[in-house]
Formats: C-alpha cells, structure tokens, sequence
C-alpha cells in the first residue's frame, strides 16, 4: 500500500514538474487590426415584381437547326416602386446553373437536351450569364421598368424534344 502512494506522489510531482515546463513555453503570435467601412443610403427601391415566369412558347426543332440558332425571344420586366430621389442606378446578377460547354446560356432541367436560356437586359442588353446587367434610373420618376428578354438557344449540334426549364435568380442591388 505504501508502495502506491509512493508511486502516485511521484507521478504527481512529475506531471506537476511536466506541467510547469509547458505552461512557460508559449507559442509565439502576431496581430491584425480589421477595420470596416460601411454607408448607409436611403436610395433603394421597392421591388414590386418578386414572381416572373417568361414562356418561350412553343418551338419546333425542326427550326433548330445548329448550335446558336436562338428561337423564342420573349420579352418580361421587373418592376420597381418607390424610389428614392437618391437612386442612381439598378444593377442586376443573375445566377443560375449554366452549362458546362457554354457558359453563356443557363441549363435547363426540363426533358429537352441540347438547348439552354439566354437571358438579355440592361441599358446596353447584356447576356446576364456573362455579367450584371445596369440600368440607369437617375432622374426618372418613383417607378421604374427594367426590360429583358429570355430566349432559347441551341447549345449542342443534336436537340432532343422536350419541356424546357429553368429556375434563375435576379439580385437587385441600387446605387
């Protein structure tokens, strides 16, 4: 028995010698000061159109008839109300799952294969696959219409017929 207590004294007058060493050896670090800016602006609008469903009707694929032949072009707006006297500009981002062989074009998920859907708007008709599309509301009224156009086009040399469909998000950001 006593052969134990001296045992566990001398464990723990190691552990306790163990521990000492340890808690002086430290390991060495720096630090970075992180500033952050921010403005708050009153210019926003209120986005009145949350919902828009563009239907590219009905296209033969028989009109089809090589990769880039674009069919269906269909024009929709978003509608923004209550503008304030200090908003500039509208930029919108699109994002959307795009096909892998061109970019350019978002994927439909519907049963039809080869095709994908363009999306076009802006002041300057972008392709919203490719880059954010602006628009200028500065000096308008409270109101605004922001134009587009959603078209199908051919992606691959072979379509295959079916429904076409595609879920695409538009963020809309003021200036």
């Amino acid at each position: 028995m006593c052969l134990i207590k001296k045992r566990n004294l001398m464990l723990s007058v190691i552990s306790a010698a163990l521990l000492a060493t340890c808690w002086g050896a430290q390991a060495a670090y720096d630090t970075a000061n992180l500033t952050i800016t921010a403005t708050v602006v009153a210019n926003t609008c209120t986005l009145k159109t949350t919902k828009v469903t563009a239907d590219l009707k009905r296209i033969s694929a028989r009109d089809l008839t090589g990769a880039g032949i674009e069919k269906g072009n269909t024009p929709f707006s978003l509608e923004l109300t209550n503008c304030s006297a200090g908003t500039t500009g509208v930029t919108i981002e699109a994002t959307g799952k795009k096909i892998s062989n061109s970019p350019e074009l978002f994927e439909s998920t519907g049963s039809a294969t080869g095709v994908g859907i363009k999306i076009m708007g802006g002041d300057h008709k972008v392709n919203l696959a490719k880059e954010d599309a602006k628009y200028d509301v500065k000096g308008k009224s409270t109101n605004a219409q922001l134009n587009f156009t959603a078209s199908l086009v051919q992606a691959n040399a072979t379509v295959t017929p079916g429904s076409v469909d595609s879920s695409i998000s538009l963020a809309v950001s003021y200036d």
